[in-house]
């Protein structure tokens, strides 16, 4: 009999521990799932703002290339210098393209 009632305690430990944990594993699960959620929307706002920048970037540099082209005589051009590993016609190429704002 005493063995019978010792193991009820028991059982009834185990249980409320049991509970325990449960609850405590849920409230993990949730704030797991809200940081990520977290993440996710910081993680968007900042692709958001890199595209932004490198978009108002690109325009500004179009507008740079744009002036120069407009801007300068032609001999001023090709006094410019060119980024490594371009001949003279890839570079101007590449300048019209950018100044028109071709991909």
């Amino acid at each position: 009999v005493e063995r019978t009632i010792g193991s009820a305690k028991d059982v009834a430990s185990l249980s409320r521990k049991v509970v325990t944990l449960e609850d405590d594993i849920a409230c993990l699960a949730k704030e797991l799932a809200n940081d990520k959620a977290d993440r996710a929307k910081s993680q968007t706002l900042l692709i958001k703002q890199a595209e932004a920048k490198a978009a108002m970037l690109c325009e500004s540099l179009r507008s740079e290339i744009s002036q120069d082209l407009h801007g300068r005589p032609p001999a001023a051009l090709a006094e410019a210098p060119l980024p490594s590993g371009s001949g003279p016609g890839d570079a101007a190429t590449e300048i019209e393209r950018l100044a028109l704002g071709r991909s």
